[in-house]
This record gives structure tokens, C-alpha cells and sequence, in this order.
């Protein structure tokens, strides 16, 4: 932690009421003539493969397995793997290889995963967890049976349902026409993380959202429901962990007895352990004004990103800037022809803004507005100069890459990805350090 002070957080437009207010979308699978399963785990690991090219499946059939962490992959639809093909993944930032499952369009579906009840033991509901392939699908996709295996001391359990980055509606459909399972979800992660209470986390001024999940709760004693400031970002878990407990940590939230969860893993969550369905389809917001027809969409995994923008009607321009989930924290891709994977919640679109960058005020914008509290600006300098060790000092690795250094930034300087690019070298120079000893 260094000397300066941070305001932490920013309230930002939020672009998200024509998405919030409209219907789900359900792709017209017959339109959908093959789905692209990557082979290749989010980091770029090995798969382990269970079927060839050649080979049958229908929805929910197990395809393979992560080798990095134990996360079953699935497919989306029913009929024949046609071929291995590379297609660019933006979550690994490169291509990667894919299966080609071409559709029957019988949607015939596989036997159920094995299910549990809220009687089942804590290990039975963290094994079922695991064996699902849950990841974490607010984007981050992290393994979700990992935060809950061998954990102690948990006495909260966070649902994160804030979504606070602009146009995002993803949680916000899920919460309101899902809400049953959401608080079902919720309530088999409090079981496995065997904490006391379960906080469901929203934005303020989110009233569909709100009564349909208080209408569930009512059955649900060991749950309830907090609305947090409409700014961001608010959905940080650390952020939110401050808010709704008070509490700090150094590395991982389980140092603050807490854990959280976003609210559509938990849907998932209840989909698979009580019903015995992997996660094969999900809801992701197509929003932005560089998209024709903004909507939010309900399509089988590895549905082409191209083909879901050609049905709500292209772009609205031959130039704009996309961007493969929030528009604040992700990065922009050149490429539309990837494919949908769980963790992604949407793809923005947003006609091209024109800065011009000018040397940096030193006016400290940055700094005050960073809310993991480290000197963005300076990390960029630092990284100019080529200094490893100043980046060191700098804590450079705390960056969460919220985007708000280059939001505030009245320069125009892309602060945000000069220390992304500092990361990468740090990441890089520690990698040569161990290897040096070895």
C-alpha cells in the first residue's frame, strides 16, 4: 500500500437501459450450421481429449478436460466433431485450435450429470461443482470448485450481481427471470463454502431485478439482499468486499472469511447440481452504438460472434471498436469470427472516438481514481525507462486493469494499457530471474 489517498471509485454512464429493459433473445438455433469448441484451455493449457474428429455427441457430452485445473468441457449442441480447425481466441490473445461440432439440429441430449440436494454433505456439493466444469462467469472464469476445496473460516458468501461496467445486462436478466435459481445457486455455495450468511449484491435503481429476488428470498433465512452505489468498480471483489463487511485482505478474500461468486455462476451453478445440466448455453449482451439492433442473447457455446451480429442486423458502420466483454476493462478486438465461451458476458460495439494525447499535467487523476491504490502514471514512466526494479516498487502487479487510470485521464494517455504492457514485463523479467537459478 503506498502514502496516497484513493477515491476509489467513479460514477460512470451506464448505457444499460435499452438492454436491461429488453426481452432475451433466443438465437434461432436452425441458423446455426456448426458451433467451435476451443480444445485449448483459457491460458492457453493442453486439453485432455476424450472424443476424435468422427465422433457423435449430443448436448451436454463430455468432449474433454482441462489438464491445467480439473474442468470438464462440454458440448453445446448435438451431432458430429467434423474437423480440428484454429480460429482466434481472444480470451488466450492468439488462435487456437477448436473442434467443429456440425449441428443435426436435433438438440438430443445427453445423460444428466450426476445431481446433489441441500441434504448432501459439503464434499458431495464441492465434488458435483467440479465435476460440472463451473467456472466463474462474470468473466474472469476462474475454476469455481477451486475457491471452495479445503476452505476454512468462511462465515460470508458474496453474490456478485452488481455489473458495473457501462452497457452490461448479462446479471440483470439473469437475476430477473431467473431468480429462483440464482437463490438456489447462492444457497448450494453457502453449503460448500459452509459460511453462516449469503449477501446477493445489485446496483441501486435495478427493481425488476430486486422483486423478483425478494420474492424468492422470503423462504431463504440465511440470504439477503443489499443494494450497493451505482459506481464503479463497484463489482471489484475487493470493492465489493469493503462494502458490504468492512473488511480487508492481502492476497485472496477467504483472508477475510468471505468468498464470492458471480450471480449467473451461481444460476449455473443450481442448473447443474440440481438438474444435472452442464453449462451449455448462456445469455450475453450484444450492446454499444456501433451495433445495429442491441440485445441480449441467449446462444449455445461456440456460437460464431459474426453470425450472432449478422442476425441482430451488422454494425452500423464499416469502422468501429469492439470490445469481447465490458468496454472499461477489456481489450479491443480486430476480429469478430470468435467464438462464444462461458466466461464472456458480452460483446460491445462502439463507433470510433478520436483522441489526441498530449504529455502527461502531472495532475494526479490517475492515482486518486485507482482503486488498488498504486501510481498508474508512474508505472507508465517507469516502464518507458525500461525499469524493472521501479516497477517492482511500484506494485505494478496489484493493477486490477479496471480502465479507470485511462478514463480519468485528461491527457488522453492510454495509461490503462501501458501497465498492462509493465505487467507482462515484470511477468516476463521474473520468469528469466527463476530460470537463472535453476
Amino acid at each position: 500500500m503506498n502514502i496516497f489517498t484513493s477515491l476509489m471509485m467513479r460514477k460512470l454512464e451506464g448505457h444499460k437501459h435499452g438492454t436491461c429493459m429488453c426481452e432475451v433473445i433466443a438465437l434461432d438455433e436452425r441458423q446455426i450450421k456448426s458451433v467451435f469448441i476451443p480444445i485449448t484451455g483459457a491460458n492457453g493449457a493442453e486439453i485432455e481429449l476424450f472424443l476424435k474428429v468422427g465422433d457423435e455427441v449430443k448436448v451436454g457430452t463430455l468432449i474433454g478436460r482441462r489438464k491445467d485445473f480439473y474442468v470438464p468441457i462440454f458440448s453445446s449442441i448435438s451431432g458430429k466433431i467434423v474437423a480440428k480447425v484454429n480460429r482466434y481466441n481472444p480470451i488466450v490473445g492468439r488462435a487456437t485450435s477448436h473442434y467443429e461440432i456440425e449441428n443435426d439440429f436435433l438438440a438430443t441430449k445427453a445423460e444428466p450429470l450426476p445431481t446433489v440436494t441441500f441434504n448432501s454433505s459439503r464434499e458431495q456439493i464441492v465434488t458435483a461443482i467440479k465435476e460440472a466444469g463451473l467456472v466463474g462467469l462474470g468473466g474472469a472464469g476462474f475454476p469455481t470448485y477451486i475457491k471452495y476445496e479445503n476452505v476454512k473460516g468462511i462465515d460470508t458468501l458474496i453474490i456478485n450481481g452488481v455489473e458495473c461496467e457501462p452497457f452490461l445486462a448479462t446479471d440483470f436478466k439473469v437475476g430477473e427471470l431467473y431468480a429462483e435459481d440464482v437463490v438456489k445457486g447462492s444457497e448450494l455455495f453457502r453449503l460448500a463454502s459452509g459460511a453462516s450468511r449469503v449477501i446477493i449484491a445489485i446496483k441501486v435503481h435495478k427493481d425488476p431485478v430486486k422483486q423478483a429476488l425478494t420474492k424468492v428470498l422470503l423462504s431463504y433465512p440465511n440470504i439477503k439482499l443489499v443494494e450497493v452505489p451505482d459506481a464503479y468498480p463497484m463489482g471489484w471483489e475487493r470493492t465489493l468486499i469493503k462494502k458490504l463487511t468492512g473488511r480487508s485482505y492481502d492476497k485472496l478474500p477467504s483472508e477475510a472469511h468471505v468468498l464470492v461468486n458471480n450471480l449467473t455462476t451461481a444460476y449455473a451453478a443450481a442448473r447443474a447440481l440440481l438438474f444435472g445440466e452442464p453449462i451449455t448455453h448462456r445469455i450475453l449482451t450484444i450492446s454499444g452504438n456501433g451495433i445495429a439492433k442491441p440485445a441480449n442473447v441467449l446462444v449455445p457455446l461456440g456460437t460464431p460472434m459474426n453470425l450472432i451480429i449478422t442476425f441482430l442486423g451488422g454494425y452500423v458502420s464499416e469502422e468501429v471498436t469492439a470490445f469481447a466483454g465490458g468496454p472499461m476493462s477489456s481489450k479491443a478486438v480486430s476480429d469478430d469470427s470468435f467464438v462464444v465461451q462461458a466466461p464472456m458476458g458480452a460483446f460491445i460495439v462502439i463507433q470510433p472516438v478520436i483522441k489526441h494525447e498530449i504529455a502527461c499535467l502531472r495532475c494526479g487523476s490517475c492515482t486518486s481514481a485507482c482503486p488498488a491504490n498504486i501510481q498508474p502514471i508512474e508505472i507508465k514512466l517507469a516502464l518507458d525507462g525500461d525499469n524493472i526494479a521501479r516497477l517492482l516498487k511500484l506494485d505494478v502487479m496489484r493493477c486490477v486493469e479496471c480502465g479507470l487510470c485511462s478514463y480519468v485521464c485528461p491527457s488522453g494517455i492510454e495509461v490503462t494499457e501501458a501497465v498492462r504492457k509493465a505487467k507482462v514485463k515484470v511477468r516476463i523479467a521474473q520468469a528469466k530471474a527463476a530460470f537463472a537459478k535453476k
